[in-house]
């Protein structure tokens, strides 16, 4: 339902019942990130990081303490200059080529 309102709204049709909270919010949305180079990128860092956080850091940190596959992986990461090396040129290149 939301996307059909948005659809509506953004061709112009006009909305066949009144926007719900939901599809206000939604069109909302969609207007700030398509007008604003701010708000886009606030979103997408914000998402990229939590995402690296959470399938990164978070998962390998449980999986220390179970798993002796990934318990050796992260202590072979964390013993290697070159991993930092890889790690960190991996966020410069996601946000050189994303801002």
């Amino acid at each position: 339902m939301v996307y059909a309102n948005f659809v509506s709204h953004a061709l112009g049709c006009g909305a066949r019942n009144r926007l719900g909270l939901r599809s206000k919010f939604f069109i909302w949305k969609h207007n700030s990130f398509s007008k604003s180079k701010f708000c886009y990128d606030l979103v997408w860092i914000s998402t990229f990081l939590l995402n690296r956080i959470w399938t990164s850091y978070l998962k390998n940190i449980a999986g220390v303490f179970y798993s002796k596959t990934i318990r050796l992986h992260v202590f072979c990461s964390l013993s290697s200059p070159a991993w930092y090396k890889n790690h960190i040129k991996s966020y410069t290149d996601s946000f050189n080529m994303n801002l």
